[in-house]
């Protein structure tokens, strides 16, 4: 009788732990939350940031809870088509707020586009952010600020995550434009190509050759820079079919951002990692991975 009992015990002791794991296993990237703390509810707050007095869009997405919680700052690329909201809710159920906001000159925001303006805009957040004057801060953790990136965003959140010593630094897909702009002795093979030398409505009529043009003038080269990660952490991701060239002019490839990191190692960064997986510019056939890859890392080293 006594031995019965004491495996009945133990069969409740185990289903117990095993219940307890599968309450644990909680995947934001697929699965809503199961506990909502309706005191301070998820949610969206719109509204407008200025950056040097010009007024600029933006959404917040507020996690679970009063917080504070650490926040990520996303950048959108150029112009900014793709913008990675399905990122900012799946990072929300992560436990992040997620910041999201168009430059100034973009998508209606007063002020002049631009590269430098980009790296203006952002820094500005970051300020009002650590100043406490941010909207809504009561719920952001003044000092796990986190910026998260594609494309040409990737190029600005690779060079402020530098210079405002982010909490980490994420970049999807980004281009070191001021690498390419180094490259070039004068612009007409980039000015042959219609994409890039077409005025963006979205961008108030600014082009990628003006963008090349603004790089090379303020020489924002990023592979000499990369060793400044230092034990900042760092990940570049790359999708394998994410190859654009005009000529001989690359503009986009898994060899250029693998060479990012490959240059942050050399130069005494401890933490700077490449992650290279099937995907075009867009990871259009696997945001789910792409999801989880990147919010698994987040979690690992952003809160």
């Amino acid at each position: 009788m006594l031995h019965l009992l004491l495996r009945l015990m133990l069969l409740v002791s185990t289903l117990s732990l095993a219940t307890g794991a599968l309450a644990n296993t909680f995947n934001p990237v697929v699965e809503d939350l199961d506990k909502v703390d309706f005191s301070s509810p998820p949610s969206i707050f719109e509204g407008k940031i200025e950056s040097d007095g010009s007024a600029m869009p933006m959404i917040m997405y507020k996690a679970n809870g009063k917080g504070p919680h650490p926040t990520i700052i996303l950048l959108h690329g150029f112009p900014g088509n793709e913008k990675n909201l399905d990122l900012a809710q799946v990072y929300r159920r992560a436990g992040f707020n997620v910041i999201f906001f168009h430059y100034r000159g973009a998508w209606g925001a007063e002020g002049q586009y631009g590269i430098a303006n980009q790296v203006a805009d952002t820094a500005n957040i970051i300020k009002l952010i650590r100043t406490g004057k941010f909207p809504h801060s009561e719920f952001i953790d003044q000092q796990k600020i986190s910026l998260v990136s594609h494309s040409l965003g990737g190029f600005n959140a690779l060079y402020s995550g530098i210079n405002q010593s982010t909490q980490c630094t994420l970049a999807i897909a980004p281009t070191d434009i001021g690498g390419i702009a180094k490259q070039l002795a004068d612009f007409s093979v980039a000015a042959s190509d219609p994409y890039m030398s077409y005025p963006l409505l979205p961008l108030k009529g600014y082009s990628f050759v003006d963008a090349l043009k603004e790089a090379k003038a303020k020489a924002f080269h990023l592979a000499p820079q990369m060793g400044k990660f230092k034990a900042q952490p760092v990940l570049i991701v790359q999708g394998k079919q994410d190859i654009y060239q005009v000529g001989d002019l690359v503009i986009i490839s898994p060899q250029d951002s693998a060479n990012l990191i490959a240059s942050a190692k050399r130069q005494g960064a401890t933490n700077a990692s490449y992650l290279e997986m099937a995907g075009d510019h867009s990871f259009s056939w696997n945001r789910i991975a792409l999801a989880k890859r990147t919010t698994d890392w987040l979690t690992a080293h952003c809160r």
